[in-house]
């Protein structure tokens, strides 16, 4: 679909990654590591990714938030980009849909749910700061509370 105002197809919630890569394993290859430039429910998009063919089998990794653990996603690529079009701004790289259980798909929802309210946090702050400036430290110490009035 071409054109800024192009309709959304996809039926799940797509988080831009702006800084992060993914580890994935072909089978018959060794384990490898790219950029990741969006993640769904449903799926991802890897940056650089090697050649690999439509219907290959993949496995991808997400490390889970506050180092819980590495969650293990078996899918498959469905499409290739490997070249340009003019004003293309997007990297070259594979769509990859996740063939997820039930449990799998629980955890990924809370990831993508997660992934996202830090993207806005993020963006708040930079708002704040850009209308009030830098946010002041509080003092390292709370201040004794007044005592009771006297009767």
């Amino acid at each position: 679909m071409a054109g800024e105002n192009a309709k959304e197809r996809r039926a799940f919630l797509r988080v831009p990654i702006t800084s992060g890569f993914i580890e994935y394993y072909l089978p018959g290859h060794p384990y490898q590591r790219s950029d990741l430039i969006n993640v769904s429910i449903e799926g991802c998009f890897i940056a650089r990714a090697p050649t690999i063919k439509p219907k290959s089998e993949i496995i991808v990794f997400f490390r889970l938030p506050g180092n819980i653990g590495l969650l293990e996603l078996p899918g498959e690529v469905m499409w290739l980009k490997w070249a340009k079009k003019k004003d293309d701004k997007t990297p070259l790289g594979v769509g990859v849909k996740f063939s997820l259980t039930e449990e799998k798909r629980l955890i990924m929802e809370s990831f993508i749910s997660y992934m996202r309210n830090m993207q806005i946090i993020a963006m708040s702050q930079r708002i704040v700061e850009a209308f009030w400036g830098e946010p002041k430290q509080l003092p390292a110490t709370t201040p004794e509370p007044p005592p009771p009035p006297s009767i």
